[in-house]
């Protein structure tokens, strides 16, 4: 029987141990702090969701990396709105957008290692720990909930973007889990995703996700057995509805062709409803002169191969999900950008991110895919 905390007894992966004292007084305050969402615009998306292919719909989720918690300022997130807009205003005349941002609560990150080379506890986002001192802290949540407050009020006056980010801190996340007409919801944000590293079964995070009523998103990477991959989704959409799982492809150009058919043919056999979205940045990362990358040709190679395979197999290709910035930053390889200069404004605390002339320009290539 699923219950708000019984994620605690399945296997937990990628959640910090913080001194259980400060946890708990931490997740008490926490308790009793209105939602940051409404369940009406949650519903709302899930309506939109169940009528994305019917409406010609086409899924924009883009934004930070990893939020930072000095984002949570006016200006700061009009122009990180202002870049989903455009670049849904791009593809408008093709579909019809339905924009999600990596916003107001994308401030945790999961990472391959707990350690830099410099033997320092490697950074996993502000909600976890300040970028300098790396000292686990568990009031920072308290910071954390804050600063997607303020960032949701900036964004009143566009209530027609949704907000996302994964969900990783499930002692957070519990705290803002409410039972109302008997479904729950999670009410830190209206969509949430389950990671590559906390994707498999008896997962914690699966555990915790199978009992919220949002749309729910799944990081599929080629280290994804096709056999558990369709065990999660029954998992999370038991009844399998239209407008609950959101399979977000991020297999990199070297393995898409080899991986994503098998992946692909076994949802078609199960028959299983999920929207297909394309998300070319984590499978396409490297590094070259001590730099975090990814070159631009394997990112529009990749959305290119995965609208060709979708059309071999009749699935509709629901959208697109992008780490990017509106700064004029130097941390993917372009014609530009070269490994030589990638030093130049290279700001991430994490993973590379598309600058604003990099993001519009894929825009348009994805338009004329469309």
């Amino acid at each position: 029987m699923w219950k708000i905390t019984s994620w605690r007894n399945y296997s937990v992966k990628q959640i910090p141990k913080y001194p259980v004292d400060d946890l708990v007084k931490t997740q008490k305050k926490l308790q009793y702090l209105p939602p940051l969402v409404s369940v009406n615009k949650v519903d709302a998306l899930k309506q939109q969701l169940a009528t994305l292919q019917k409406n010609n719909g086409f899924i924009v989720q883009l934004g930070e990396c990893a939020e930072t918690f000095a984002q949570a300022n006016y200006q700061d997130v009009t122009e990180r709105i202002n870049l989903i807009t455009e670049f849904s205003q791009i593809l408008s005349n093709k579909k019809n957008i339905l924009p999600i941002g990596r916003i107001a609560g994308q401030d945790a990150k999961p990472r391959s290692s707990n350690f830099e080379n410099t033997g320092v506890h490697i950074y996993k986002g502000d909600m976890v720990h300040d970028y300098n001192l790396r000292q686990l802290d568990a009031t920072r949540f308290l910071v954390a909930y804050e600063k997607s407050a303020k960032t949701l009020k900036h964004m009143r006056y566009h209530e027609e973007i949704y907000t996302s980010h994964e969900a990783l801190m499930l002692p957070y996340e519990e705290c803002f889990t409410y039972k109302i007409n008997n479904i729950y919801y999670n009410l830190t944000a209206h969509m949430l995703w389950l990671g590559d590293k906390t994707r498999f079964i008896n997962s914690a995070h699966v555990e915790y996700l199978r009992g919220i009523n949002n749309p729910i998103g799944i990081k599929v990477s080629h280290n994804a057995s096709a056999n558990e991959l369709c065990q999660i989704i029954k998992i999370l959409n038991p009844t399998n509805i239209n407008n609950k799982i959101i399979l977000i492809n991020r297999m990199g150009i070297k393995y898409i062709k080899e991986y994503l058919p098998n992946i692909l043919q076994s949802v078609q056999n199960n028959n299983l409803q999920v929207h297909w979205l394309c998300e070319p940045m984590h499978g396409n990362t490297f590094s070259t002169n001590n730099y975090k990358t990814r070159n631009m040709f394997d990112i529009i190679k990749e959305v290119e191969v995965f609208q060709e395979i979708l059309s071999k197999y009749k699935v509709y290709f629901a959208g697109i999900h992008l780490e990017a910035t509106y700064q004029n930053v130097t941390e993917c390889l372009d014609s530009q950008i070269s490994p030589q200069n990638l030093g130049n404004n290279y700001k991430t605390f994490c993973d590379p991110r598309l600058n604003k002339e990099q993001t519009i320009e894929l825009a348009k290539i994805i338009k004329d895919l469309l």
